[in-house]
């Protein structure tokens, strides 16, 4: 039974200790650590660990280099491509997201009316 006890006083303090570390996070974050919707009337300057992304594309978007939406916003297709880990689907989802015409339609629709 003293093995068990042990096993329950530990999961009791890690329980706490985490709470603390959640609540301290909290407070240090105004907006409360929630994550909001890529939408296209989302700021520039929105860091991307605020929006609602899968942690694979949040990740391969910060070893890319890119901070915040508007950066995403700056960035080609092919700039994109680049990155490790973003594919075609992946930045599909950003550009319709966050309001942004594909810059491969955008030249189509530029070479149509010329």
């Amino acid at each position: 039974m003293a093995e068990y006890d042990r096993a329950q006083t530990a999961f009791h303090d890690n329980r706490e200790r985490l709470k603390s570390e959640r609540l301290a996070r909290e407070a240090a974050d105004p907006a409360g650590g929630k994550l909001v919707v890529p939408t296209p009337q989302l700021p520039d300057d929105t860091p991307i660990e605020k929006l609602r992304l899968t942690t694979r594309m949040r990740e391969a978007l910060h070893a890319g280099g890119l901070r915040t939406a508007g950066e995403i916003r700056d960035k080609s297709d092919q700039q994109l491509l680049a990155i490790r880990d973003l594919g075609s689907g992946s930045i599909a989802h950003l550009r319709a997201s966050l309001g942004m015409t594909p810059v491969h339609a955008a030249r189509q629709a530029e070479n149509s009316n010329t």
